[in-house]
């Protein structure tokens, strides 16, 4: 209740005086602040939020600047309905989208690169790099489909999907910093019309946090990170060509969560070649090949001697067509060829497949203001006979860009990877060969107004999950084994979900110099697992609230003030042998102060940002939802603070 008093008396604060000219929104209008034209929900063109067949929450690159963000996954848990957790093996990369928490793998949700797949075979979403080392100075806005969306982007875009957009152009800069826990960041930027390109570093020692393992051995430990990343984009008429390349290393407690830290190390290599041909001046084709390589190595522990990593290479050949076959009727149609392989130490096979599928997508428009939708996604895995089939059918009202509503339909299937089949980590997990894919069915209903300053969407969803994977001690199986013949956890099909409820998003833009954001989750779920049902299931807070005021003041100075708010988890499904502090209500709060040095002190074209996370100090615990070896572990302690001087050239 503080920190909502605090923002609430900033809001008033701020908005009672206007101020306009600063320097760094010269270019910028009302619409560009409220962020309201998309791509990733027609996959070929852009489109306004409200016409999109989707439900949407966009972040721009003016929103990042102003509230402030050491990485990726700084920026994306402010977006609505997202909720960033972690687990012994992989502390930075469990992301779960409206309450759906399985594994700690990021299988559930897509990052697509300016609509292209970043995606791996190996674990199915071993994403820490991406989240930590992307640069995010090249980033113009990061798009939220909340949803399923496999009929257009395949396996993994389950429950949503981030398209990270990047800028067309950049001028130039550089930034050098200082923080909290020996942090040492640097990051760079720069582009024409024909390329961009960033790079990002940081090194922190990190949060001391104080805890029990699962073997009841009580510990203070840091657990630090050194990540690089880099991402240039070359243009050139009808051809680009994407490279990301980036690295994480991090320390986390082991496949047996067990004291002291230990080194995990993931790398990950992303190439994307597009060529778009026009057939006409309304019909036009695009071709991609998308390259994904992908390496984790880590200490398994359990799993015997030697080097313990993953590795997988994915390549994706792709054309998707468009077709305006009337002035009311749209076509898209494509199709997708994609070669895995993924090898391991821990595993007992080698991958080496391939899947294929090919999707459609129909938009009719009988009247200006309504719009009608229907798709479809067949996809063929290569340890299935049969194709799968995923829909997608909608009904949009848009009411002179004013008043709007959606009604929406989808499927998404997920193919288990290769972890999840082959895994050999002795007593830690096993995986299991014969496993059949996950789907899930979801329906939104959305009303939403957009007006010139204001744009409010109210959303009810209900998705039904089936044949969710996750482990399975195999004490409780015939013979005490594991398919593979060995002791330990087991990955299997063990439930199915339901998950509904409310989200409200909405964005106040008064004036130029003032930014509001509101993000509202409301949502139950149950699993049932052998006729058995249970509520809160998931380990994701039921209720999350986030809120964002920025504002620039007309002496150089701009604030952005966060908070992001998540509800007690239920950990009554969790019979843990070692209790760490339970879970609570938690307030994380993070402050951006950026100062204009050429308004303040003469130094033209200098900026000095303070950017501080955990401004509560809150000790945060999270469900230890992977293994459920203990109850909670720790998720962040304290406050950091983070100190940068940046030049524009």
């Amino acid at each position: 209740m503080r920190l909502s008093k605090v923002l609430l008396t900033s809001l008033l604060l701020l908005v009672t005086s206007v101020s306009y000219g600063q320097d760094e929104l010269e270019d910028m209008t009302l619409a560009d602040l409220m962020g309201m034209e998309v791509l990733t929900t027609s996959k070929i063109k852009a489109e306004s939020t409200m016409d999109a067949p989707g439900i949407i929450t966009t972040i721009t690159a003016e929103e990042i600047r102003r509230f402030g963000a050491n990485n990726l996954k700084d920026v994306i848990n402010r977006l609505n309905g997202v909720y960033l957790t972690g687990s012994g093996v992989f502390r930075n990369q469990p992301i779960a989208i409206r309450g759906d928490l399985s594994i700690h793998y990021n299988i559930h949700s897509l990052i697509l690169i300016n609509g292209r797949p970043f995606r791996e075979s190996g674990f199915g979403g071993a994403d820490s790099s991406m989240l930590r080392a992307f640069p995010v100075d090249v980033i113009e806005r990061v798009e939220l489909v909340r949803g399923p969306g496999s009929v257009l982007y395949g396996t993994n875009a389950y429950s949503g999907v981030f398209n990270i957009i990047t800028k067309k152009k950049i001028k130039t800069m550089a930034r050098g910093g200082i923080g909290s826990d020996n942090t040492y960041l640097a990051r760079a930027a720069s582009g024409t019309d024909k390329s961009v390109f960033g790079i990002q570093h940081m090194v922190t020692d990190g949060d001391t946090l104080e805890f029990e393992d699962q073997y009841g051995t009580q510990g203070k430990h840091r657990f630090g990170n050194r990540d690089v990343g880099a991402f240039t984009q070359i243009n050139e008429k009808n051809l680009s060509v994407s490279l990301f390349a980036g690295t994480s290393k991090e320390q986390n407690l082991g496949a047996i969560q067990s004291l002291p830290p230990k080194d995990f190390h993931n790398r990950r290599v992303f190439v994307d070649v597009n060529y778009k041909s026009e057939y006409s001046d309304t019909d036009y084709a695009n071709y991609y090949f998308t390259y994904n390589y992908h390496n984790t190595d880590f200490d398994f522990e359990g799993a015997g001697p030697g080097d313990d990593d993953i590795e997988s290479i994915d390549l994706l050949w792709e054309t998707t067509q468009f077709f305006k076959l009337a002035d009311n009727l749209e076509l898209t149609v494509g199709g997708i060829v994609e070669k895995q392989k993924a090898v391991g130490t821990l595993f007992r096979k080698a991958l080496d497949v391939e899947a294929y599928n090919l999707y459609l997508s129909l938009k009719y428009q009988p009247m200006d203001s309504l719009a009608l939708f229907a798709g479809a996604q067949g996809n063929k895995v290569y340890f299935q006979d049969d194709m799968e089939v995923v829909p997608r059918v909608g009904v949009i009202y848009n009411q002179d860009n004013k008043w709007g509503a959606k009604v929406l339909y989808g499927g998404a299937f997920r193919t288990p990877a290769a972890a999840e089949r082959f895994l050999n980590a002795g007593p830690a997990v096993q995986g299991t060969e014969d496993l059949k894919s996950e789907t899930v069915t979801t329906l939104d209903v959305q009303v939403s107004t957009q007006m010139d300053d204001i744009n409010l969407a109210l959303t009810y969803f209900m998705s039904d999950y089936k044949d969710l994977l996750g482990r399975v001690p195999s004490a409780t199986l015939p013979g005490g084994l594991c398919p593979s013949g060995i002791a330990s956890n087991c990955y299997d099909n063990v439930a199915d979900r339901t998950i509904s409820g409310f989200e409200l998003d909405g964005k106040w833009v008064p004036n130029l110099n003032t930014i509001v954001n509101l993000g509202l989750l409301i949502q139950e779920n149950e699993d049932e697992v052998s006729g058995v049902k249970t509520k809160d299931a998931a380990f994701s807070p039921n209720t999350q609230i986030k809120l964002g005021v920025s504002y620039i003041f007309d002496f150089g100075l701009t604030l952005g003030l966060q908070d992001v708010y998540n509800s007690k988890l239920n950990l009554e499904t969790n019979d843990p042998t070692v209790t760490n502090p339970t879970t609570k209500d938690s307030h994380y709060l993070t402050l951006n102060l950026r100062a204009d040095l050429n308004k303040m002190a003469g130094l033209e074209n200098s900026f000095f940002e303070l950017y501080a996370t955990n401004l509560g100090g809150e000790d945060i615990f999270v469900a230890d939802f992977n293994r459920k070896a203990v109850n909670t572990l720790p998720y962040t302690a304290g406050t950091q603070f983070y100190a940068s001087f940046i030049r524009n050239f």
